[in-house]
């Protein structure tokens, strides 16, 4: 995915932090982004004139979801189906012996 520079000049890549982000051309609802934020997702909205808004649009998605490497997991139109598509991660407390 694109590095550009965005807010203050900083890289995206620093905007987004270590863990799984969403890059979107659309606001997600108030659900959405409580769901994004609960899973420990990132939301970066692209400005419609922007190089991600461009890379959206030629890829024909409003949204991707973004993998800690910076790979995308996927993309797509349907938000809703994106942000249930953010793998949920749960912290497992092995048993004492």
């Amino acid at each position: 995915m694109p590095q550009p520079l965005v807010a203050n000049g900083i890289r995206l890549d620093t905007v987004l932090g270590n863990g799984f982000a969403m890059v979107t051309t659309a606001r997600p609802l108030a659900l959405q982004r409580a769901l994004l934020e609960e899973r420990g997702t990132v939301v970066h909205i692209a400005e419609a004139d922007s190089e991600l808004a461009r890379w959206l649009r030629r890829g024909r998605a409003t949204a991707a979801i973004i993998r800690p490497d910076r790979t995308v997991m996927c993309a797509g139109r349907n938000l809703s189906a994106l942000c249930e598509a953010v793998p949920r991660f749960t912290t497992r407390k092995e048993p004492s012996i």
